[in-house]
């Protein structure tokens, strides 16, 4: 009986690889859609890339990105409130391309177009073709996810990080470097962006009860994730440890009243369902056809057991930042994607023996009901259509950013540093910000008191002001939204400039917040 079992595994065994070996190569047929899918999403990445609305955060995470590559230390030398990892890899292209939000804008797109490739390769090998065509088709009607690709923030980075973890798993290699090399990828996009940490023990147990030789892979996995997040964080801890976890962790988390946490953990939970309502509705159909009605095999479904644990923790992670939106889980809309596809592609072979027309014309109106709620989000937060009357206009938003670098050059020097907390045009001119103004309106603490101001590398209103009436800096720029961050009156600082500055522009719905913004140059005696 037991040689009779023996046989009966092993039979199957080898159907298994025949199937995954018919997979391997089945996709040919289906290259040139998948080429003109790829070219669509492209598309769809530089007219946002063009298009989208100027955001702030742009400015710090280039300006933190040529600041490393000019020798100063995270943390220690200027605040910056994410992991080290990012400053660090896109001051590269910085570098070779020059220091540019549009070349930021690029690199961000490059790497959000990786991570579609990767998570298309994760999709066909879990579920073949049927999962690539359902991932593609919800990425690309996802708008709010190609929106946060297509500027500069941590999203697209991460998510190649992540998905080249997950990618690493599936691959042909000894179960050593496979997990070293998973672990570490993960560990990179920790420190792209903290939130994916509770992903860590997840991939671990899966890792190590997935494996044969059990002890020694949770082993490796330990020792592997120990010794990548210290190289990734203890260098920086060890110079400044109070400013790494004051930037990384009490920075995110500010206390509130009870019932204000309430309200406020309602109306997030409440917008990403208006968000993002058929992507939740696909996770927990996913989670639905995973653990229905038959036992789970953590040896082969272990990648579809990784996204149904991975994606509520880094939902529930991110509720807890004061200040988080919706967009944060656009940081998870690949991992739902391919979860989703894995399911329908699962359900799709079932049905070899029933007609399959009504499933497809189901998932074909969710698809394009998910593409008609995405292009409302792109109109309500006004990211790409701007309305003027009855009518909606398409601006190129970077010309503005552009018009206001071109008057800062042609009145400063290389080694000029400007007052501001527009750090965005700084960047683009290629100009420095004075110390404690890198992190643009976050630099801003007008209730912590001058000492503890400088230590964190932060400003109020007294260093504000000791700095234009001691420093006479050669150019201030502010916007109408830097008062109320300063905690400042406009006649107040107009008694501070005195008669020392005169007024070069004025830009009027400038920037993010379209807001009135003033470029002062200093007057020479």
């Amino acid at each position: 009986m037991k040689h009779s079992y023996r046989q009966v595994d092993t039979k199957k065994n080898k159907n298994r690889a025949e199937h995954f070996q018919d997979k391997k190569f089945s996709f040919r047929p289906y290259l040139p859609l998948y080429v003109l899918l790829f070219i669509v999403f492209l598309m769809e990445s530089l007219f946002l890339t063009i298009h989208r609305e100027i955001n702030l955060d742009e400015g710090w995470y280039l300006y933190a990105s040529r600041l490393v590559y000019e020798g100063k230390m995270l943390y220690k030398d200027f605040a910056y409130t994410q992991g080290p990892v990012f400053p660090y890899i896109y001051g590269i292209f910085q570098q070779i391309f020059g220091t540019s939000i549009y070349v930021g804008r690029l690199t961000a797109m490059f790497f959000g177009l990786l991570s579609l490739f990767i998570a298309c390769l994760i999709a066909f090998f879990i579920g073949g073709n049927s999962a690539v065509l359902i991932t593609l088709a919800l990425v690309m009607t996802t708008i709010f996810l190609i929106v946060q690709f297509s500027f500069v923030v941590t999203y697209s980075l991460a998510s190649f990080f992540l998905m080249s973890s997950i990618l690493i798993m599936l691959l042909k290699m000894k179960e050593q470097y496979k997990i070293f090399l998973s672990i570490f990828l993960l560990c990179c996009a920790i420190g792209v962006r903290l939130s994916i940490l509770p992903v860590l023990p997840i991939l671990i147990l899966i890792i190590t009860l997935k494996s044969e030789k059990r002890m020694q892979a949770f082993v490796l996995s330990v020792i592997t994730c120990l010794v990548s997040l210290s190289l990734i964080f203890l260098p920086f801890y060890l110079s400044a440890p109070e400013q790494v976890v004051y930037d990384l962790f009490k920075f995110h988390i500010i206390s509130l009243p009870f019932s204000s946490r309430l309200y406020s953990l309602f109306t997030l939970i409440l917008n990403n369902i208006v968000d993002f309502p058929f992507a939740i509705m696909a996770f927990f159909f996913s989670l639905i056809v995973l653990f229905n009605k038959r036992p789970v095999s953590i040896k082969t479904e272990f990648i579809p057991i990784l996204l149904a644990l991975s994606i509520p923790v880094i939902f529930i992670l991110h509720l807890l930042p004061f200040g988080a939106g919706s967009y944060y889980n656009t940081l998870l809309v690949l991992p739902v994607a391919i979860f989703t596809g894995w399911a329908i592609s699962r359900i799709w072979e079932q049905m070899k023996n029933m007609p399959r027309k009504p499933f497809l014309i189901m998932v074909i109106t969710v698809v394009f009901l998910n593409l008609m709620g995405q292009v409302d989000i792109l109109i309500r937060y006004q990211l790409v259509l701007f309305k003027h009357g009855d009518s909606f206009y398409l601006e190129k938003p970077l010309q503005e950013i552009e018009e206001a670098a071109e008057i800062v050059k042609q009145n400063t020097t290389k080694e000029s540093k400007i007052l501001t907390l527009q750090t965005y045009i700084v960047v683009e001119a290629d100009r420095s910000v004075m110390s404690g103004y890198e992190m643009s309106i976050f630099a801003s603490h007008p209730f912590w008191d001058t000492a503890t101001c400088r230590a964190f590398s932060r400003i109020n209103k007294e260093i504000v002001q000791e700095q234009i009436l001691k420093k006479f800096p050669e150019m201030i720029i502010i916007a109408g939204e830097d008062f109320n961050s300063l905690n400042i009156s406009a006649d107040e600082f107009n008694k501070w400039l005195g008669t020392n500055y005169s007024l070069l522009r004025k830009f009027d719905n400038f920037g993010q917040f379209n807001s009135t913004l003033f470029i002062l140059k200093r007057v020479e005696p």
